[in-house]
């Protein structure tokens, strides 16, 4: 009779294969009344302890930048949030999203879109009174009832808050009748004895299908700058026109 191990190869693995498998042992020792004797506890290594979860590439990034920002001699302070924006002046509104940044302000848009936080703040420019200036003619303005003019809402330096007249003006969102909306802006300009001394595409919104003249940061009485020997008499050092129809006109040639 021919043993196991004289089967031909392919036999034999199969043998091998069909052979069962022994049981794993648990880890948990044995007792001695289950064995019979005496067993020596097995020893089983604990896993290391984690402190804390590794944070993420963008976590590790965010604080890289900020001890670099740290270590910078000279560096000004971190500029207050959106939340602290809203809650300086007109929290009634809160939150708000960043809406857009200009040479001397930035502004914030609050999440129902009716209200505007604007921070008029630069330090270059910081002895030319741009808070008082935009205060005092958004407040002289309201006054006149002009329909083209944002609503005054409240003022805490440097955060200005007032309504929401649009975004900027395109060539799809232009009202057909602008010729006439902007001559009639020009004429209580004239009215009010204001000169806007800064009007670009950028300072003229729409909404619902209204112009709107925005940014008197650098307007005058005339040719007052201190608006009365109120603020600074500093002279507004761009070029640019004070008058809304001949911006529109020459940009739609």
């Amino acid at each position: 009779m021919r043993t196991r191990r004289h089967l031909p190869h392919r036999r034999q693995r199969r043998a091998v294969a069909a052979k069962p498998k022994p049981k794993r042992r648990s880890r948990t020792t044995p007792t001695p009344a289950s064995t019979g004797s005496v067993v020596p506890p097995r020893r089983v290594l604990a896993k290391p302890r984690v402190s804390r979860r590794p944070r993420s590439l963008v976590l590790r990034r965010i604080a890289a930048l900020r001890r670099v920002t740290r270590s910078v001699p000279g560096r000004p302070k971190t500029r207050p949030g959106l939340a602290a924006a809203g809650q300086a002046v007109w929290p009634e509104a809160a939150p708000y999203r960043p809406l857009g940044n200009g040479v001397t302000s930035s502004t914030f848009l609050s999440k129902n879109n009716r209200v505007v936080i604007k921070r008029v703040e630069n330090p270059k420019y910081r002895s030319n009174s741009l808070f008082e200036r935009e205060v005092f003619w958004l407040k002289r303005l309201n006054e006149l009832r002009f329909p083209w003019v944002p609503k005054f809402l409240a003022a805490k330096k440097p955060y200005v808050a007032m309504e929401f007249r649009g975004h900027r003006v395109t060539k799809t969102t232009l009202p057909p009748d602008w010729a006439k909306q902007a001559k009639q802006i020009d004429a209580d300009l004239k009215r009010a004895n204001c000169r806007h001394n800064d009007i670009k595409l950028v300072e003229i919104l729409v909404l619902n299908g209204q112009l709107s003249l925005v940014d008197y940061g650098w307007a005058s009485l005339g040719a007052d700058m201190s608006l009365g020997k109120r603020y600074s008499a500093a002279k507004f050092p761009g070029h640019f026109s004070n008058s809304v129809y001949r911006v529109l006109a020459n940009w739609t040639r």
